[in-house]
């Protein structure tokens, strides 16, 4: 019996060694067996932790890292959008913003813009020219920072406006350093120039001195000189396929229109009537008579009076309801419509275009 039970029992505690219960004094050992056997075929794979009991050193490298350094931001995406935002607001500002009077003159080019991944930095690359006024515009740009930092957080272009610091880009002002040297120096009399450009001068120099009567004749010869210059071309005036000119002119048709003499006549009756149309205007367009004898009686100024308020009252009341029905547009188009039928009768020709539809019969004389 003891022999069955060292055989089977292994097999046994493997597939069910939870479900195994007995009496028997020997359980510890068999428990032993299932775990013996339960590791040999690869039960569990629970990782075991270990803990030092002696602290670690912190390594140099640990402090010599930067505070971004290794760090990448989560979202790539927004930082270029942002980058891109804070490019185009930041040039407007610095060219027509609050700071703008101050680096006027300066010629300041921004180069590019990145913020931190942490989004707490804004660096604004600026193109430094490697001239004395660097120093110059650098205090500026860091004096006017804050202000721009307002400026931006009130277009709401994100929840918070990082700092912004302006970095100088040396890299251009090496090259243009580079350039000046190379312009100013020496290579000696034996030097042949590689480059075809590099014997073209700006600016004709004269190392010897010339006199006053010399410099003058080349200054009248430059004032002689007679420089054409091109005309200007018209500028265009179908901006955004409207034709301006055409809209003006009829703009300034109709307003002169409107301005007509006819239309400025007072109709109410409370004023006093207009110097053309009153008495006296009346009394001096009246031709003098040379003969006193043969000036007309009162009756007859009376009557030419009393004709002269008639046809006043009758301009008065036309030029009132030609002001009641006045309307610009019908009127110009009437106006248009008249040229064109103009013109197209003046093409038409009357005499040629009717045709005889008779036969003319020859008259006989009856004798």
């Amino acid at each position: 019996m003891e022999c069955l039970l060292t055989k089977t029992t292994p097999l046994y505690l493997t597939i069910r060694s939870t479900a195994f219960h007995t009496s028997c004094p020997l359980r510890a050992g068999w428990r032993q067996c299932g775990a013996a056997m339960r590791k040999v075929m690869g039960g569990t794979q629970k990782k075991k932790f270990y803990f030092d009991d002696a602290p670690k050193m912190p390594s140099p490298q640990l402090f010599s890292k930067g505070v971004n350094e290794g760090q990448h931001s989560g979202d790539s995406r927004r930082a270029k959008v942002l980058n891109k935002l804070f490019m185009r607001h930041i040039t407007d500002q610095l060219g027509s913003g609050s700071c703008a009077p101050e680096i006027l003159g300066y010629g300041v080019e921004i180069n590019r813009v990145k913020i931190s991944p942490d989004y707490k930095c804004l660096n604004v690359y600026w193109i430094a020219k490697g001239t004395a006024d660097d120093e110059i515009v650098e205090a500026i740009l860091e004096r006017n920072a804050w202000l721009l930092r307002h400026e931006l957080s009130q277009l709401r272009l994100m929840g918070a406006v990082p700092t912004i610091k302006f970095v100088k880009d040396k890299h251009y002002a090496a090259i243009a350093d580079l350039d000046n040297r190379l312009s100013i120096a020496d290579f000696g009399e034996d030097h042949v120039p590689l480059n075809p450009a590099d014997r073209i001068k700006s600016e004709f120099q004269i190392s010897t001195t010339l006199s006053d009567i010399i410099k003058e004749k080349i200054k009248q010869l430059d004032e002689a000189e007679d420089v054409e210059e091109l005309p200007l071309p018209p500028m265009p005036q179908n901006v955004l396929g409207l034709n301006h000119a055409d809209i003006m002119e009829r703009i300034n048709k109709c307003k002169k229109k409107s301005e007509a003499r006819h239309r400025l006549s007072d109709c109410s009756t409370d004023e006093e009537p207009k110097p053309e149309n009153s008495w006296v205007t009346f009394k001096l367009t009246q031709s003098m008579n040379e003969n006193p004898v043969e000036l007309g009686s009162a009756h007859s100024q009376r009557a030419a009076f009393k004709e002269f308020l008639h046809k006043r009252e009758l301009l008065r009341m036309k030029a009132r309801q030609q002001k009641k029905n006045y309307i610009p547009d019908v009127e110009y188009i009437k106006e248009e419509l008249s040229l064109r039928y103009e013109e197209n009768l003046s093409k038409f020709d009357v005499t040629e275009s009717f045709e005889q539809d008779f036969i003319e019969e020859e008259e006989t004389s009856r004798y």
